[in-house]
């Protein structure tokens, strides 16, 4: 049986797996809390950007988020000007989006409304293959599938940029572009992961009922497409490794505090 962590699984429902998935937890729900001007950075890599500005691409992204207040703009997981998740103008809602900076064009999708309650811990997935009709981004929170309708604007593909994936940390967008004002999460942030693959609903469902323990680097669930996975089990020191095979080491910004629940 799975151990119990935050979420779903802190109420005793276990694990639902699919074909080729396994149960893969430790008893330690482990976070890093940000207090609004603090942030982690990770450096620029080819696994994390998911895009050569001609060709379409698939990803997914999976977080835990707890928000300690509900306001706009506040940045979760940035790279650039290629892809983004912030919260929207209407607060309760989580924006995922995809940058074509040649086109000055775009592709993007909120979160269902009231999707987000402050103070509370909340499993978030979102995956994209742009090749798909309106962009093919789908989002799940709770395990659950909640989104509102995708808007396309001149989009061919994301660019591979240089810069570096800041969690915790967005930019000011302004009338739908990205501007220069750095706007910062205040809350807690755990288990993040990266696939170049489209996650399924059957998965997103394991994600969350898991709860925040779940060691999605040894889970089965799309393991040969993992690029990224931060579990902040280390709860010393400045850095977070990273248990896919690329090494992409979280470093801290500011002064994020280590939280073992």
């Amino acid at each position: 049986m799975a151990a119990l962590g935050l979420g779903a699984a802190f109420y005793g429902v276990g694990p639902t797996l699919s074909a080729g998935e396994n149960v893969a937890v430790d008893n330690n729900n482990y976070s890093v809390a940000l207090d609004g001007d603090d942030y982690l950075t990770v450096g620029d890599d080819d696994s994390l950007s998911f895009a050569d500005g001609s060709a379409n691409s698939v990803m997914s992204i999976s977080f835990w988020l707890k928000v300690d207040s509900l306001s706009a703009n506040q940045g979760l997981v940035v790279k650039g000007e290629e892809y983004e998740i912030h919260f929207t103008a209407s607060y309760n809602r989580l924006m995922f989006r995809r940058v074509d900076n040649d086109a000055n064009g775009h592709i993007r999708r909120e979160s269902g409304n009231n999707s987000i309650v402050a103070g509370t811990w909340q499993h978030c997935l979102v995956t994209c293959d742009d090749s798909e009709a309106g962009g093919g981004i789908t989002w799940y929170i709770d395990g659950a599938l909640t989104q509102l309708s995708s808007s396309t604007a001149s989009y061919t593909a994301s660019e591979n940029d240089s810069t570096d994936l800041y969690i915790g940390r967005g930019v000011q967008t302004v009338s739908g572009s990205i501007g220069t004002s750095y706007v910062y999460l205040t809350g807690g942030m755990a288990n993040i992961a990266f696939w170049d693959a489209e996650l399924t609903a059957a998965n997103a469902a394991t994600l969350s009922s898991s709860g925040i323990s779940y060691d999605v680097a040894n889970s089965g669930i799309a393991t040969a497409n993992l690029q990224a996975s931060w579990k902040f089990a280390e709860q010393t020191g400045t850095t977070v490794a990273d248990s896919s095979s690329n090494s992409n080491t979280a470093s801290f910004g500011g002064d994020p505090t280590w939280v073992t629940e």
